[in-house]
């Protein structure tokens, strides 16, 4: 048996995981196309339903023992991969780092050389797969040798299972190590409203979530600064000086971040003069566009060397963190798209109940009159403890 039958069965391997990771994880999928910024923006659901069914396919259909067939799909991989490493080489240039999501939820994401390495391989294991199904040599070892060919199969898939194992568990307990001493930090929705008192006459509300208040350990706001537009440094805790603060971590261009930041003027519209929302990102915002500066608003800053996210163990965006008036940690931090769009609606709906904010009125419908934003200029939601 030749040992160019090697590079089929490892492709296999490759496109069988990664179908069956994308497959089950197709909003990580949707989001990996926003960051690696491919266009037809509109197709992206469809696509990210339908290419882990395609590698899933090639995976299987190359063992047909049919040479034409077996032709046509190994030229399918071939372009498959090379598509795969255009997309990885343009990524890799970007400004900000790039998460691919190229194994689902498997592997290292964030798209680097080892990444470009990579699929430079996987374009050679190709290139062979189509040679030995032209020559007939692949479709001759399912019919006459389906034993062995099993065999060794079943070794490298465990070759492979065995290494990835490895990987994983050290890059698991590489990540846990600086996580153990950070512990203060509180992952998951925060008992945000109800961390404080509020204005208003609103105590009895207050009181409702006491008992929700004692789960949350509040801590000191990490003495850090960022960097406005103009390039002027303030320092976090200023920020919510007359009100509290929703940090919001984000790397533009990042897929996740993209659905955290269609949000972002919803919530600054919601929230009003009750919460400053302020979107904190990885790069100058000097270096924004017109059309992206404006969709992040005037609140924005800048954390280029991560301090603030490192004060606030925040260390992957989008993240996100409700600091109160009196420099105390109100909320969160918590990380990923789901946790921090669930943050915000958490704050609001705690303001609704403790009728600081008027409920969301249906569309084409007056808001009724008695929302007590009197508190406008007082410390805000979660701001004195």
């Amino acid at each position: 048996m030749s040992a160019l039958l090697a590079a089929p069965v490892v492709l296999m391997i490759v496109f069988a995981v990664s179908g069956a990771a994308k497959l089950g994880d197709r909003q990580g999928t949707q989001d990996a196309m926003v960051s690696l910024r491919l266009p037809l923006r509109a197709l992206h659901p469809a696509a990210a339903a339908l290419l882990p069914l395609g590698e899933l396919l090639l995976a299987v259909l190359i063992w047909v023992p049919i040479t034409a067939l077996q032709v046509v799909v190994a030229v399918a991989q071939l372009l498959l991969c090379l598509a795969y490493l255009v997309i990885i080489v343009r990524a890799v240039r970007f400004p900000e780092p790039v998460d691919c999501s190229c194994f689902g939820t498997l592997g290292a994401p964030t798209v680097s050389g080892a990444t470009v390495a990579r699929n430079v391989i996987l374009v050679l294991l190709a290139v062979v797969t189509l040679v030995t199904a032209a020559s007939g040599d692949l479709a001759r070892a399912v019919l006459q040798s389906p034993g062995p060919l099993v065999a060794w199969a079943a070794m490298l898939a465990l070759t492979v299972v065995l290494t990835a194992l490895t990987i994983g568990v050290s890059r698991r307990s590489a990540a846990a190590a600086p996580g153990q001493a950070g512990d203060a930090s509180q992952a998951g929705t925060a008992p945000v409203a109800g961390a404080a008192p509020v204005a208003g006459g609103a105590a009895a509300d207050a009181a409702a979530d006491e008992d929700e208040l004692l789960d949350y350990e509040r801590v000191p706001t990490p003495h850090v600064v960022v960097r406005r537009a103009d390039g002027e440094l303030v320092t976090v805790r200023s920020l919510a000086m007359d009100r509290a603060a929703l940090l919001v971590w984000m790397s533009p261009g990042c897929g996740p971040c993209e659905r955290v930041a269609d949000r972002l003027a919803e919530w600054q519209q919601r929230l009003g003069s009750m919460v400053r929302v302020v979107p904190v990102l990885s790069r100058d915002l000097a270096t924004l566009d017109a059309a992206r500066a404006q969709r992040y608003g005037p609140e924005a800053v800048s954390d280029i060397q991560h301090t603030a996210a490192a004060a606030f163990g925040t260390m992957g965006t989008p993240s996100a963190a409700l600091i109160g008036a009196d420099d105390q940690l109100a909320g969160g931090p918590v990380i990923g798209a789901e946790d921090v769009i669930a943050l915000a609606e958490d704050i609001i709906d705690q303001l609704v109940d403790a009728r600081m904010l008027a409920p969301e009125q249906p569309a084409g419908s007056t808001a009724a009159g008695g929302a007590t934003t009197e508190a406008s200029g007082a410390t805000g939601p979660a701001g004195t403890a």
